[in-house]
């Protein structure tokens, strides 16, 4: 499907809505590509979306939009806050976000899977809590990155965006 239907290249966002095998509720909610990986398949580039995770749609506690914001991520560098799954080494390899021993279920509160490092970021789009969970951000405001610190990519997060982008997607963003 990519293959036929990929436009562009490393900068142009292709976002793909689909109905996964199983429909929804059946586990994957979205994948996408990271900007590594652009040169290695130009054509499989994008972010791959369940659609019933759109606003409105009937996956429910995902159906808010905050997949695509999530998968976004990736496809702008970002790992997951549990990257790992422990509470040691490099984890998602930015600084300012808590290590995360194993992903969010649900919207539990003082979630701590990894003590003396701070509560996990269960608010963070880059974990897997509930939408309702997840702060608020447009599709907008993530695409302009300079104004993103006081939504939930940490700054830490929004300095990884850029450099990922920069090298890998020829995408220069003002400091």
């Amino acid at each position: 499907m990519k293959t036929l239907l990929h436009k562009g290249g490393a900068q142009d966002l292709n976002v793909y809505t689909v109905g996964f095998k199983g429909g929804p509720g059946k586990g994957l909610l979205g994948y996408a590509t990271f900007p590594s990986s652009y040169e290695v398949n130009k054509t499989d580039d994008g972010v791959v979306i369940q659609y019933a995770t759109l606003p409105g749609g009937t996956y429910a506690d995902y159906n808010e939009g905050k997949t695509l914001t999530h998968e976004l991520g990736h496809w702008l560098g970002l790992y997951h806050t549990f990257q790992g799954d422990s509470c040691s080494g490099d984890g998602d390899y930015v600084d300012d976000t808590p290590p995360e021993e194993t992903p969010t279920a649900g919207c539990p509160k003082n979630k701590d899977t990894c003590p003396g490092g701070g509560v996990d970021p269960i608010h963070n789009f880059m974990d897997y809590s509930y939408d309702s969970c997840i702060y608020e951000a447009s599709f907008f405001a993530v695409l302009c990155l300079p104004f993103l610190t006081p939504l939930q990519f940490t700054p830490g997060q929004v300095e990884r965006i850029k450099q990922q982008i920069g090298v890998y997607r020829g995408i220069g963003l003002p400091d």
